[in-house]
């Protein structure tokens, strides 16, 4: 059997170690580990037993109870991740200004019709004192109409606010617990 050399030997130490080379592989690594000290210091370093130091405080073995992103960043690297990180946080922030901006918007619809329904009775009134009956008629519609639109606009745009306050403390409830500012001191 040909001489094999320490760096091919020690290529195939793991797996020796783990019992995992075929018949004549192990026996050729035997030899040689019989034969060359430095190989056999390798193999012996490489499946010594290593003491693990007892913990002295509890609350260090206890694993961690919840993940933290501070965590992630420290792991792969937080000046990766920052570009990423706030381009998300501007597309969450502009997406929920602008589901704002719309709610309040909505809210001209039951001002602006509540207006003309205000205007509208107060023109049937003039009318009506200055003996126009078609034109008092024609605004008193126009006041049922603007003022029945008014009505149920406000409370569409009352329930969707509503809801939309109701998002806003979910999430700033679910972000301050996620980013561990939220109520979980017991003290």
């Amino acid at each position: 059997m040909s001489e094999i050399n320490c760096g091919i030997i020690r290529d195939l130490l793991p797996l020796y170690a783990e019992n995992m080379l075929g018949e004549d592989s192990r026996k050729t690594v035997e030899e040689h580990l019989a034969s060359c000290g430095e190989c056999r210091e390798k193999y012996e370093q490489m499946t010594r037993k290593v003491a693990v130091p007892e913990i002295a405080n509890e609350e260090e073995a206890k694993p961690l109870k919840k993940f933290r992103f501070h965590v992630l960043f420290n792991i792969i690297g937080f000046p990766l991740w920052l570009p990423l990180l706030l381009a998300a946080a501007i597309t969450v922030l502009s997406l929920f200004f602008s589901l704002w901006v719309t709610v309040i918007c909505l809210w001209c619809v039951p001002i602006s019709c509540g207006a003309s329904a205000v205007a509208c009775i107060i023109g049937s009134i003039v009318d009506l004192t200055h003996g126009y009956l078609g034109n008092t008629l024609i605004l008193l519609g126009g006041f049922f109409t603007a003022g029945g639109i008014a009505i149920l606009s406000y409370f569409g745009c009352l329930w969707l606010t509503k809801k939309f306050v109701f998002m806003s403390s979910y999430l700033t409830g679910r972000l301050a617990r996620l980013f561990g500012k939220g109520k979980k001191h017991n003290d």
